[in-house]
């Protein structure tokens, strides 16, 4: 069993099967909710697992099942907040006492503090669990604030690899950004071991996206400054997987139209058997798509109070 947690919810656990199913790691879902995940998988070495998980961007953590051998645990004892009293506290740790005692888990608690809030972490299933991946801060240092060259409205690294992700491009295949823009995206996919291409029809993109890559110490297999309609020509070959945040408002140099152009020319930039992931911000235009094409999943995120992402998965066949 695995449980895993992340920040976007149906987005993260679709995610996380999306790497699943492209490893080859079949797996039952067991349980979905909010923020919290149970899949049932066949055995496999832990580590590879781990490293699989390790490749999520929106993942925060997961484990398996690891039972202590002489069922003691310890447990940091934590403060409780401030509006609920010390009798309200002592309660709910005898509750989760009891909880765990019925499982044959004596609670050992310890720590500094008043002794009175083991809560937050005995109520946590993990207690349960030998943990096999926990996110670290290292893809937060690849954000817009760290970039050599950036943009306001910059999409966050831990979605830019969920993106990656959700299109499973096979190792070894050509992941694809049309509107590179920074390179946030395309640079997550040169990381998980992609061949990247990007393209942006404005130059300053294109050069401040090889900023970006050459500060990682990486460098993408292909770019070219070419307006969308125009880059089947350049291609060297097309993409397996293609994710882009389509260019919108008025900090956005677009050319032309850059949806239509860009739906109209799906068969020149992926291969047959791929899949395309586009970030688009118009309610309208995400209906006129899901009227002509197959569409695979719809996710949303809000940015702020006037701004909502909406990320569509479709298949161009």
């Amino acid at each position: 069993m695995v449980r895993v947690s992340g920040d976007h919810p149906e987005l993260a656990r679709d995610e996380v099967l999306s790497l699943l199913e492209l490893f080859g790691v079949r797996c039952i879902l067991r349980f979905s909710k909010g923020v919290y995940l149970t899949i049932q998988i066949d055995e496999m070495n832990a580590v590879a697992l781990g490293e699989i998980l390790g490749r999520a961007g929106l993942l925060l953590a997961a484990g398996v099942p690891a039972p202590p051998g002489d069922g003691r645990y310890n447990v940091e004892v934590w403060r409780v907040k401030k509006e609920v009293d010390a009798d309200e506290a002592r309660r709910r740790i005898r509750e989760v006492r009891a909880e765990l005692g019925k499982k044959g888990v004596e609670i050992v608690l310890s720590g500094r503090g008043r002794g009175d809030a083991a809560l937050y972490l005995s109520r946590d299933e993990t207690l349960f669990l030998k943990i096999l991946h926990r996110r670290g801060g290292e893809i937060l240092k690849r954000s817009n604030t760290y970039r050599p060259f950036r943009k306001p409205i910059s999409m966050d690294p831990r979605l830019a690899r969920a993106c990656v992700n959700l299109l499973r491009i096979p190792l070894g295949e050509v992941f694809l950004d049309p509107f590179c823009g920074t390179g946030g995206i395309a640079i997550e996919a040169a990381l998980l071991g992609y061949r990247t291409f990007i393209a942006d029809a404005d130059p300053e993109m294109v050069q401040g996206a090889l900023l970006n890559f050459h500060s990682l110490s990486l460098n993408p297999n292909f770019h070219v400054v070419s307006e969308v309609r125009d880059l089947p020509c350049y291609l060297p070959e097309r993409a397996y997987g293609l994710a882009t945040d389509i260019p919108y408002g008025r900090s956005s140099r677009t050319f032309g139209n850059p949806v239509d152009d860009l739906l109209s020319n799906l068969d020149g930039l992926v291969k047959r058997g791929g899949k395309a992931l586009l970030v688009l911000h118009q309610e309208e235009t995400v209906e006129k798509i899901e009227a002509q094409h197959k569409v695979l999943k719809r996710y949303e995120e809000r940015v702020h109070r006037s701004l909502l992402r909406r990320f569509i998965l479709l298949s161009p066949d």
